[in-house]
């Protein structure tokens, strides 16, 4: 059987959308390859599931290590750089050659400089955003454009030095990748949630209610909720129940909803589309963010009406 090393920014897990797609996607690679995974990643969460055929090497990065990166890297975004750290590239280049794998998926653009350590392979670069569309939308007048050339730069001198084939999501961020970069890149397919798939419709009542579904800690989430409930929720019927649903709900958010009627606070489930399926309406509008909103896919998969706007809905096709 062949075998990759997958190398991943963030953890394979349930807690957001990319990271569910990293667990979607490395469940499908599993069933035909041998994958060593490497998570290189300073946060606390864990890997959601190990799959048959699937090794865990886990590099963590201390804020210090960051701290350190940020200084000496520094004519590039951290974004790009936080999670490099030269000892953990020496140690992963040494594992690579020594497993001699026939292929190497780099995950996040976030830990592309990796790449630059390992020796010559057929290398692929999974790009989840064209960060600079994330970046180029930021509303701080003062430091807009010199954030956003900063992060162009940054980010057209890490994609240009990859030498394998980079991967985007949808057709947007492959016209983004082409005319902001100059660079060729292949559309790859989105998959879903097993468990959206295996929804017992029959045992689902459609009800009056409303979700919001998101990571909280994205700021251009926690947006689209406070725009929801001094906007949106002022003017719902009695009647309409509203769910919030994912991981990292503030406290200044919880304090926000204590009190208002019919919301309920349903947090992180391994299963939120039972959720979504039974909700009338997905509400999605947002303001800033990149890439394909998985969300809204998630939701017109389920069944579920999406309210949302441009950048809702870019990237999705509809014919």
């Amino acid at each position: 059987m062949r075998r990759i090393a997958f190398i991943t920014a963030f953890p394979p897990n349930k807690k957001s959308a990319g990271q569910n797609l990293t667990l979607a996607l490395l469940k499908s690679l599993s069933k035909n390859f041998e994958i060593d995974l490497y998570v290189i990643d300073h946060n606390k969460d864990d890997v959601g599931f190990i799959y048959q055929n699937l090794k865990l090497f886990n590099f963590k990065i201390s804020k210090f290590e960051r701290i350190l990166n940020t200084i000496f890297l520094i004519f590039l975004h951290p974004l790009f750089t936080n999670r490099f750290n030269i000892f953990k590239a020496l140690k992963l280049r040494k594992l690579i050659t020594l497993n001699n794998y026939d292929a190497v998926v780099f995950n996040f653009s976030q830990i592309f400089l990796y790449s630059l350590f390992i020796p010559s392979k057929t290398k692929i670069y999974i790009v989840h955003d064209v960060i600079y569309q994330l970046f180029d939308r930021k509303r701080i007048p003062i430091f807009k454009y010199f954030i956003s050339k900063f992060t162009f730069f940054s980010e057209k001198l890490i994609l240009s030095l990859m030498k394998g084939k980079i991967v985007v999501l949808n057709y947007k961020d492959y016209e983004l990748v082409k005319n902001l970069y100059g660079l060729k890149s292949y559309i790859g397919r989105v998959l879903l949630d097993d468990a959206i798939l295996s929804l017992d419709y029959s045992n689902l009542e459609l009800e009056n209610s409303i979700s919001l579904f998101a990571s909280w800690k994205r700021k251009e989430n926690q947006e689209m909720f406070f725009y929801f409930f001094e906007k949106i929720y002022p003017h719902l019927d009695n009647s309409v129940k509203v769910y919030i649903i994912g991981s990292g709900i503030s406290e200044e958010m919880e304090k926000y909803i204590t009190g208002k009627k019919n919301v309920v606070k349903i947090g992180f489930v391994e299963n939120p589309y039972i959720y979504i399926a039974k909700s009338k309406i997905m509400f999605a509008v947002l303001f800033k963010g990149a890439g394909i909103k998985v969300k809204v896919l998630e939701s017109l998969a389920c069944g579920t009406y999406v309210i949302g706007n441009e950048v809702s809905f870019e990237g999705i096709d509809f014919d």
